[in-house]
């Protein structure tokens, strides 16, 4: 008789578990993959064991013994998991403000919205929420985005400028003057995005440009995937010092996206890749 697969919930209930087992992680992991276990499916039993966010999980994941995708071992034990999950709260309650708007949580939507109710009522005028919208209008309507996006790109609109609008102020800053995009259907390349920083040896008056090219293969995602990758390849402009680290790259990349707001992207981003796509171009 044919057993049905294991549904994710219930990869999160076995890794509870095994953790209160005492065996160690990467045994944990070991026994997951075993039962069927993909590495997405792990990496949201973590976050619901350990209450760590998606970057954290998923370096552990990848970085394990059991999957080994990628050089380094991030995570290697319960303990460095736990640690790793303080840091990230002492981090958040040290960058948090009161006082300032929490861009995090602003979608483009919240955005249009609040913009439009200034013409009832003035009082409520903010210049930086009218700001943002404008330079946001700018750069879509710009050259900066190249070929100007067709009907079948016409997905990607959306979920830049619901990128642009969550960032903070000093890194919405550096995105909208110092980014370009190239919209590309490669023929020979497979991937789904890829970073391009302007080498240092260029005139320091262009040397801080960065082009972004996104390819074919990106619009088979949803609309909330697609802001995850965008928010993935913009943060990996802003991460430095894993130039022959690819997991450590990619895990700092993440946690910068997090640091953003877009979990919730990430995981969907995470989530289609294993099923779209083969694993050449995740």
């Amino acid at each position: 008789m044919h057993t049905p697969p294991a549904l994710p919930e219930q990869f999160s209930k076995e890794l509870k578990l095994l953790h209160h087992s005492g065996i160690s992680l990467d045994e944990a992991y070991s026994q997951l993959r075993s039962k069927g276990a993909t590495p997405h499916q792990c990496i949201v039993a973590v976050m619901e064991e350990i209450g760590c966010d998606f970057a954290v999980a998923k370096g552990s994941v990848l970085g394990s013994k059991t999957w080994h995708i990628g050089d380094g071992v991030v995570v290697t034990t319960w303990d460095e998991l736990r640690a790793k999950v303080q840091q990230c709260e002492v981090k958040k309650l040290s960058t948090t403000s009161s006082k300032e708007i929490d861009w995090t949580t602003f979608s483009y939507d919240k955005l249009e919205a609040t913009y439009d109710s200034y013409s009832n009522d003035l009082s409520k005028y903010d210049p930086k929420i009218a700001k943002r919208l404008e330079l946001i209008t700018r750069f879509i309507t710009s050259d900066r985005i190249v070929p100007p996006i067709d009907a079948i790109q016409s997905k990607f609109t959306p979920a830049l400028c619901e990128v642009f609008s969550r960032l903070p102020p000093k890194d919405f800053q550096v995105a909208v003057t110092q980014f370009s995009i190239v919209l590309q259907n490669p023929e020979v390349l497979e991937c789904l995005a890829i970073n391009f920083q302007r080498p240092r040896s260029a005139p320091s008056s262009r040397a801080n440009l960065f082009t972004i090219i996104f390819f074919h293969f990106c619009w088979k995602l949803s609309a909330k995937a697609l802001v995850g990758l965008i928010a993935h390849e913009f943060a990996h402009s802003f991460v430095t010092g894993y130039e022959f680290d690819y997991l450590g790259d990619e895990m700092a990349t993440d946690a910068k996206a997090c640091d953003w707001g877009f979990q919730n992207e990430l995981l969907c981003l995470s989530r289609e890749k294993e099923v779209l796509f083969p694993e050449s171009i995740r």
